[in-house]
């Protein structure tokens, strides 16, 4: 037995040393595969609470935030919640890159978690947007400690080598003066940046009450201008164009007027922005260009006069669109006057408002106009 057990004495040593090495195998894939699963789990969170460029908290994590801010307020506390937005990153994103624009986003997210007040949480809410919650002991000292913040947000930034430097415009809301629950105080914070954007660009507006019946009398507008133009109740108008003697009339400025069948007639200073904000300025534009043309058939010896929006100068089909419609009305493109403000250029100081190719193809001109009454077509 001894002499047998001897023999067998190399295999049983090998048999241990295959079952540590085993264990040892089996325990190291095991920690493996903990690790990579804390690293999955985190990598999750992040996801779920982390912006991930700027490493703020995310629209979900920001929720969280406001909603455990609401719940220790104590009695007397306000707690205020700022968006904002910054002006001016497109314009950056076009100049500089997007690797750039990343790299400033960055850097705004660094200083604000630098220079974020006491008491306050911060994260990316939307692309160029941006929310700030805070408690303090009263309206005022909130207000204060935001207008802190952004005058430093808006100093300039050095990235990559280059200055870049962008407006931020905050709107703001306090619980309870302006809301009592978390979606109220988000939905009035985004009404003052609306407003902010509209009035105040680079400045910091708190929500008023009337903001609400400015909203819901937008949104009216816009269902119902979306409806007048598919059922084509908009009307162009036509102002004479004098020669400078004052007595022959050598063209017509085409107006487009709009007759609501309850609010009667709604001026374009207040429906063209509204056009231009929800992307009805296209189909607007085109409207009237082709009521303009048809018309202008009817006056052989004049030359018509169609006013562009900054949204149709800027769009890149504006040449092609014009040269279409001159065709499809079969009208002289020497007739044709397509005029601009001077909010284009100022709006697009980098960018050119007709360019001389596009001023061969659709014979654009600028000239000025003589007031006249208006007269319908």
């Amino acid at each position: 037995m001894s002499d047998a057990l001897g023999e067998l004495r190399p295999l049983a040593t090998l048999t241990v040393v295959f079952l540590v090495a085993f264990a040892g195998i089996a325990f190291w894939q095991i920690r493996r595969t903990v690790r990579d699963l804390g690293l999955s789990e985190r990598l999750a969170w992040q996801l779920a609470h982390e912006d991930m460029l700027t490493g703020l908290p995310n629209h979900r994590k920001v929720i969280e935030q406001i909603d455990a801010m609401l719940e220790r307020r104590t009695h007397g506390e306000v707690l205020t919640l700022a968006f904002l937005d910054l002006d001016g990153l497109k314009d950056v994103n076009d100049a500089l890159g997007h690797g750039i624009g990343d790299e400033l986003l960055k850097a705004i997210a660094a200083r604000l978690k630098e220079k974020l007040p006491a008491h306050a949480a911060c994260g990316r809410f939307d692309g160029d947007e941006f929310a700030l919650a805070m408690l303090a002991a009263d309206m005022d000292a909130a207000e204060d400690a935001i207008q802190l913040l952004l005058t430093e947000l808006a100093r300039p930034y050095w990235v990559d080598g280059q200055v870049a430097q962008v407006g931020v415009t905050s709107g703001i809301a306090h619980v309870p003066r302006d809301a009592r629950n978390r979606e109220e105080v988000m939905r009035r914070a985004d009404l003052a940046l609306r407003a902010g954007k509209r009035k105040q660009r680079g400045g910091m507006m708190r929500f008023q009450p009337a903001m609400n019946v400015e909203f819901d009398d937008r949104r009216f507008l816009e269902r119902e201008l979306k409806r007048a133009i598919e059922e084509k109740s908009l009307d162009v108008h036509y102002q004479p164009i004098v020669s400078s003697d004052g007595n022959t009339i050598i063209g017509a400025e085409a107006l487009l007027r709009w007759t609501h069948p309850e609010r009667g007639a709604i001026p374009p200073m207040r429906f063209v922005p509204i056009a231009e904000n929800c992307g009805l300025m296209p189909r607007l534009g085109e409207f009237v260009l082709r009521r303009a043309l048809v018309d202008a058939k009817r006056w052989p010896s004049l030359y018509i006069a169609v006013n562009l929006s900054p949204v149709q100068v800027r769009a890149a089909s504006l040449v092609d669109t014009v040269a279409a419609m001159l065709a499809e009305c079969g009208v002289p493109a020497s007739r044709l006057v397509l005029e601009v403000t001077e909010g284009v250029l100022i709006d697009n100081p980098r960018r050119p408002v007709c360019g001389s190719q596009a001023c061969r193809r659709s014979a654009c001109a600028l000239r000025s106009t003589t007031s006249a009454p208006a007269i319908p077509a």
